[in-house]
This record gives structure tokens, sequence and C-alpha cells, in this order.
């Protein structure tokens, strides 16, 4: 498949030559992104996916006032919502009315005016696809009762919204209701399909010709508390996670910590490595405004160029195994 980066904290630093230079697809955060990065990154030919939730809201980004009232149900993994999902809710996506994409922005449900607006400001900042977020609230706690009907309907509309400005859409997950939106999307984005047990949901769509940019995580993704780790076992990492469907399904795989910055492993046996990044003023980092235990762990992340390089290439030199001669060749050219 293509290889692809997805940046979420912090934003690819665009003033200096970019890592990997051979990854021609790049998903970072619409907010975070400013319209000059986004030119930056297109000026050196790359296709830019921007990334939203549009099925949670989340309270550092700056159109929260329009959506709060219309959140329920903390998106936690934890109790005590102290993990990396703090302040994000699931919203009420459901839209009994009939609609099309000339459907006057007032007789919208509130929830679907505002993903409207996020993506007509995609298309603005000129950004080739959108990746919308959280489609999987059918399948997730929620006084909403939300179905997947609900989702299909959404994910329709994004879509219809998206085509009107040339832009391709992608479906996060959600893989139930992937069968039923197929022919809507361009390309699907997958996290952590091999340890779900659940990458064989997408070898139709694989076989229609889509790609999917699909994402493992790994505590070898991020680094160790003095900084210096990147990834401890290269050869470990891509025979677990590399070619879920076997060499020929061509999935589009890269391996990264769940901070989501610029570290990146690839299937194709090149180096492990780390694209340079520069925080936006006033951005929530992507991922999260409010940081918690992932803010920390980012912090810890960050190592120079010259002690990534170093690291990188003994982490090669030891890694270097069967599986990475034998694996498969990345760069297949898909568009997005």
């Amino acid at each position: 498949g293509s290889k692809f980066q997805i940046i979420l904290h912090n934003v690819p630093d665009t003033s200096q030559p970019l890592e990997p230079v051979d990854a021609k697809i790049w998903d970072i955060d619409l907010f975070d992104t400013s319209k000059t990065h986004i030119g930056n990154l297109k000026k050196r030919g790359l296709n830019v996916i921007c990334y939203f939730s549009a099925g949670t809201s989340e309270d550092w980004r700056p159109d929260y006032a329009q959506l709060k009232a219309y959140g329920s149900g903390d998106v936690c993994d934890d109790a005590k919502c102290t993990s990396k999902w703090q302040g994000e809710r699931w919203l009420n996506i459901k839209n009994a009315k009939s609609w099309s994409v000339q459907t006057p922005t007032q007789e919208l449900p509130p929830v679907w005016r505002v993903m409207r607006t996020r993506i007509k400001m995609a298309h603005e900042k000129g950004c080739d696809a959108i990746d919308p977020d959280n489609m999987d609230g059918f399948d997730n706690k929620n006084s909403y009762k939300l179905t997947e009907a609900d989702s299909i309907n959404f994910i329709k509309f994004m879509a219809a919204e998206a085509a009107q400005y040339n832009m391709s859409t992608g479906l996060k997950n959600a893989i139930a209701i992937l069968p039923k939106v197929e022919e809507y999307v361009q390309f699907a984005v997958n996290e952590e399909c091999v340890q779900n047990k659940e990458c064989g949901g997408y070898r139709k769509f694989l076989n229609s010709g889509k790609p999917v940019f699909h994402i493992e995580y790994t505590a070898d993704g991020t680094a160790s508390r003095g900084g210096n780790a990147l990834y401890r076992d290269v050869g470990s990492a891509t025979k677990k996670y590399c070619n879920p469907l076997g060499p020929t399904a061509r999935f589009s795989t890269i391996i990264k910590g769940k901070s989501l910055n610029g570290k990146y492993l690839y299937c194709d046996g090149s180096l492990p490595g780390q694209t340079k990044t520069v925080k936006v003023e006033g951005s929530g980092g992507g991922l999260n405004k409010k940081g918690g235990k992932w803010a920390e762990m980012d912090e810890a992340e960050e190592v120079s160029g010259e002690e990534a390089g170093a690291e990188v290439g003994q982490v090669h030199e030891a890694a270097e195994t069967e599986e990475h001669e034998e694996a498969w060749e990345a760069g297949s050219g898909d568009e997005v």
C-alpha cells in the first residue's frame, strides 16, 4: 500500500525537509494545521487528509460551544475519566429527516450543521480528503441509543458534502458499517485491526482497489522516561503487525505510539524514524488540549534529531531479520 504518515500531536515542520521522504499521504489535524502548513505540504506533491472528530465533542475545540448541548457520555477508558479522552463526549448524530447537499444549513440537525462548516473549512484550507473520527457511537455507551443506521446516514452526508469540494472521505474504524458505506467513501482508516482481530473485514474493500490506512499502536513507539527510546524491537513489531491479510493484500500500515506524534515504523524494511514537528500556539495538540498522561508521555518522547538518528541506526542494525528481507514493498501509488 501507499506509505502514509499520521501526526495528530503538533504539526509537521514544513520549514525543512520532511521525513519520511517517500510518504506521499499525510493525515493531520484540521484545526491545528494552518492553511499555510497544508499549502506547504501540497507544494511538495503530498496528499493531505484532514482529521476531525465528527462523532464526539471535544471541549478544547473552537466550535465546542455549538456542540456542548448535544454531547452525552464521556469517551473514557477508565472510571474517573482521567484518560487520553478527557473532555470528549459522544454526540447526537441522529437525523430523521431527508437531506441533500442543497438542504439549508438551518434545517439540518445542530451537529450536522457544525460538520458542514468543518468540511467547508477543510476545503478552504486546501485539504484533499477528510478523516472524520468516532463513527462507532452505536457500539459505545451513550444516552442517544445511536444505531448503525445513524452512523451510515451521517457518513453519507459528510461524504456528499466533501464531494462538493472534490475532497475524498474515509471511514474511520466502524468496520460493521463498511459494507453499507463503501460506495460512498474512497478510503478507510483503521486503528488496531490486528490487535482486535478484525482485519478480515477489509478484504472486500481492498479487493475493490480502495486503500486502507492501517495504524497499529505499540509501547515501543513511545519513549522511555529518559526520552531516548524509539522502537526497541523492530523485527518483533513488524512481524506482529505487518501484512495482516498476507503480502498481497497491500495494507498501508504504520506502527506508532498512541500519542500519534512524529515517530514512525513501516513494513517495507526501512529505518524507523521521526518527523520533526512544531507546536502551534494555542492548539490543542490535536488529540487533547488538557493533555493528562498522554501529554506527559509526549514531552518525554521528544528527542533531538541527532539522538533519534543514532538510536534508529542501532535499533535497525540489531533487528535486521529474515522478516525484514521478505517484507513487501510499500508505495503502490493509491490516491485518496
